[in-house]
């Protein structure tokens, strides 16, 4: 059972207040990830768990030390608090913030204050900061990255729940109890844990891999942040957390907004423990209580300086540390005050011990501590330490699903990581700089910010390079000659080419790391070792050896001599693209690639210039075509005649759109087929462009003639819809629904949409561009054809039926042209 405790703030210094009282103290303490996950199970000692506490409690800015392993990691910029925060929110948290923000590690600063006063005091706090606003900056748009018009009000909930399940957060935050997810095969150890129990977990030292990682909480984020605010955040930590914890992940204007949409949407119902009433106050009376109360200690904003005079505050080295003495007594209330518990303050104890040795930390000491500040074990294994959660690896997938093991979907172990990589490109890696090389990953290697990694390039350089690596060869120091390069780029023939691409360019279905740049990348003599024995320096390694025992599988080439053959490998590597490209990739690329689905349909899920990057292009025996688009969950275009040429998908850099080889085609309406609707809902109202946020794919199966039926949900409707290719050239749609049980659901069904749409008898239509639908199992006559505001738009007519969903129901329309 946890003890709450007045944490560790102000010793032996007085702050005036008014009347004192004792307040009650939420159950939950500061939570700092290392400690919770390793401190707490003895995976670390005491006194680098208390390091961490000082570091992230930010204790040093009051109580200076010149310590650069105690570096504090402060608060947020305020600068711009009065267009990112809501002024409720603020002032609830300043009054109580453990209260609010479970787990928080910003203190209690209003000390013993009556109920009155800390209202008062929060309410021209909030004020305060109310009055602080900055601009936002301005994103500008690229021919590759498109930023709509106020993108932060146009977020998709559902695309950010996706987003929010797959890029990374979900390594350190919670995920979604409702969120389906599809598991990837598991490894041998994790299917091994779940069958052993506690003890037996204990005795094969496994207990730290089969124990639930705890979560970052999260604030009520509806309730703190203005939309834009959380979108601008999210886009970039930094500018509002330059010492914080929350990595840049890379997301694009869109990507954000989406993000924020549903994280604000996720909370939205769980607001009932802050009082959204607007704050009032007086700001000038907020300003003088900031300064007053120390928050400029931790916090920056205009017109008061972001500092604490020397005197004000004893140094780190002062402070008592044989007891729990000083603000580390329970119930302290001379200052700040955090919500510690025993173990948390023992901690804090054993680490001002050890800074009063002043023993030198070792640079590997160094380098753990930067790490757990980072939280990068949420993610990377290091010495057995770390890595993502059993229960969470299940969120991580390969792009397309293909079965890569956990090395093709996890991020990469770090264990030796400073003997492999070179320093000037973990510098590029954590800088976030054109350092991906992992396309066929779902997580995004995030970047962080310049001042909080500088030293690890150097630092883990120089304690892994004390690593002895299990092989070793000398180098020969002259220029590789044209037959040596000639050679490598022949080995890699052999078996690089079946799991790597070269240049952007691979063969069909490659999805590996990029091998172009290698040299650059990892040091040469970790690329020998590594050639020798895989498995020796990357565990569970799904890299084949390709010279085992010592042994070649090419005798003819250079001699037969391994180490000849891995630095002629290394030779043509160091030139790529300059070096052509290995043979049988040339030669693929020069082959035609047409997909002829003779007997059976033909699935290819590629790029495409109207089904878009997610597009599902499915080839039928019939002669009739067509592309699925899984994200904006439609279909998309059709054509008849010959299918598609997959060169483009498989062969060319940057995989440009696939084309399509047949003639006869057609594009369906823009938007989406069905949205879900309330009773008073009428056919004029409806919404049904792709920014609705109602539609989920959930993938597709296949039936054994090879029929793909897709799986998606329409807000609580799950639908399954089958696209049969007839031998008339038209398209039979059928849709299932299944709606929750014993309820009943009302939704608006759009089979056909354009600048003009005619209704030619019963329940037939036709638009402008020719596409005729007929629509089977509707009463004849219950179709609307309604008309959009809009007149730019290329469907400014569209057939809307309305329909209620009380059972499992079934449609039907068939797609000609």
């Amino acid at each position: 059972m946890k003890k709450s405790c007045r944490g560790f703030a102000w010793i032996a210094v007085t702050i005036a207040v008014v009347s004192f009282r004792i307040v009650s103290i939420a159950d939950e303490v500061a939570f700092v990830s290392a400690v919770e996950r390793f401190a707490r199970h003895d995976q670390i000692d005491q006194v680098e768990a208390g390091r961490l506490l000082i570091t992230e409690l930010s204790c040093t800015k009051c109580h200076r030390s010149d310590d650069a392993m105690l570096v504090s990691k402060g608060g947020p910029s305020l600068r711009n608090s009065g267009r990112r925060l809501n002024p409720s929110w603020v002032r609830d948290y300043v009054a109580d913030p453990s209260r609010v923000h479970p787990g928080t590690t910003m203190p209690d600063v209003l000390g013993e204050l009556t109920s009155q006063q800390r209202e008062t005091v929060a309410g021209n706090i909030a004020a305060f900061l109310a009055n602080q606003q900055q601009d936002f900056p301005d994103i500008k748009a690229t021919g590759a990255v498109p930023v709509p018009f106020e993108f932060w009000n146009r977020g998709n909930v559902e695309a950010g729940r996706t987003l929010y399940h797959s890029v990374g957060c979900v390594a350190c935050h919670e995920p979604a109890a409702d969120f389906e997810v599809t598991g990837s095969a598991r490894s041998a150890v994790d299917l091994m844990i779940d069958q052993l129990d506690a003890a037996e977990l204990e005795d094969l030292g496994l207990s730290a891999a089969a124990r639930p990682v705890p979560s970052v909480p999260h604030s009520n984020l509806a309730a703190k942040y203005t939309v834009r605010g959380l979108t601008f955040f999210l886009l970039d930590p930094d500018r509002d957390r330059p010492g914080g914890r929350m990595p840049n992940l890379k997301l694009t204007a869109v990507e954000a907004a989406d993000l924020a949409s549903y994280l604000m949407n996720r909370q939205a119902v769980e607001s009932d423990s802050v009082n959204n009433q607007d704050a009032s106050g007086d700001a000038e009376a907020g300003r003088k209580a900031f300064e007053r109360f120390g928050c400029i200690a931790c916090h920056q904003v205009d017109g008061l300086p972001n500092d604490l005079a020397a005197s004000d505050t004893p140094i780190l080295t002062e402070l008592r540390r044989e007891t729990f003495a000083g603000c580390l007594q329970e119930e302290y209330s001379k200052g700040p005050a955090y919500l510690l518990d025993d173990f948390q303050r023992g901690a804090i104890v054993s680490a001002l011990a050890s800074i009063a040795t002043q023993t030198p930390v070792a640079t590997a000491d160094k380098l753990q501590h930067r790490l757990m500040q980072l939280n990068c074990y949420a993610c990377h294994v290091r010495d057995e330490l770390g890595g993502v959660g059993r229960r969470r690896k299940d969120y991580f997938h390969s792009v397309g699903e293909i079965d890569l093991g956990d090395e093709g979907r996890l991020p990469p172990p770090l264990t030796g990581a400073g003997r492999k990589i070179k320093p000037a490109w973990f510098a590029k890696i954590l800088a976030g700089n054109n350092a991906d090389i992992r396309p066929h990953m779902t997580i995004r290697m995030p970047k962080f910010h310049a001042d909080q990694v500088a030293d690890l390039p150097i630092w883990i350089a120089g304690v892994d390079g004390r690593r002895k690596l299990p092989y070793t060869v000398a180098v020969d120091s002259k220029p590789p000659s044209n037959e040596v390069i000639e050679a490598g780029r022949e080995l890699m023939d052999i078996g690089c080419i079946q799991c790597h691409s070269f240049d952007g360019f691979s063969m069909p279905g490659v999805v590996g790391v990029e091998l172009s740049g290698v040299a650059g990348r990892v040091n040469r003599d970790w690329f020998t070792a590594f050639l020798h024995d895989p498995s020796s320096l990357k565990s569970r390694t799904r890299m084949p050896n390709f010279f085992a025992d010592g042994k070649t599988q090419n005798t003819e080439l250079l001699g037969g001599d391994p180490d000849r053959q891995i630095a002629a490998m290394w030779a043509y590597l160091q030139g790529v693209p300059k070096h052509s490209l290995p043979q049988k990739i040339q030669q693929a690329r020069s082959q035609t690639y047409e997909l002829v689905p003779d007997d059976r349909p033909i699935l290819l899920r590629t790029f495409m210039d109207i089904a878009g990057t997610h597009a599902i292009a499915v080839g039928n025996p019939q002669g009739v075509h067509y592309a699925f688009d899984a994200e904006q969950v439609r279909l998309a275009d059709g054509w008849r005649g010959k299918f598609l040429d997959a060169q483009g998908t498989w062969f060319i850099r940057f995989a440009p759109p696939a084309n399509p080889l047949g003639t006869e085609s057609i594009e369906f309406p823009a938007g989406n087929v069905f949205v879900e609707i309330d009773s008073k809902a009428d056919a004029n109202s409806c919404d049904f462009t792709a920014t609705a946020a109602q539609h989920r794919f959930g993938g597709y199966r296949v039936d054994p003639d090879g029929v793909p039926t897709f799986l998606y949900r329409v807000g609580s409707i799950a639908i399954e819809e089958e696209i049969v290719a007839l031998k008339d050239g038209s398209l039979q749609r059928t849709w299932r629904f299944q709606p929750d049980p014993d309820s009943s659901h009302r939704i608006a069904f759009s089979p056909l949409a354009g600048r003009t749409v005619k209704q030619i008898g019963g329940n037939r239509f036709v638009s402008d561009k020719g596409l005729t639908v007929q629509i089977d199992r509707l009463p004849a006559g219950a179709a609307t054809i309604t008309a959009e505001q809009d007149q730019t738009s290329d469907d400014q007519q569209r057939v809307v039926y309305l329909i209620d969903i009380t059972s499992a129901t079934k449609l039907e329309v068939n797609y000609s042209w």
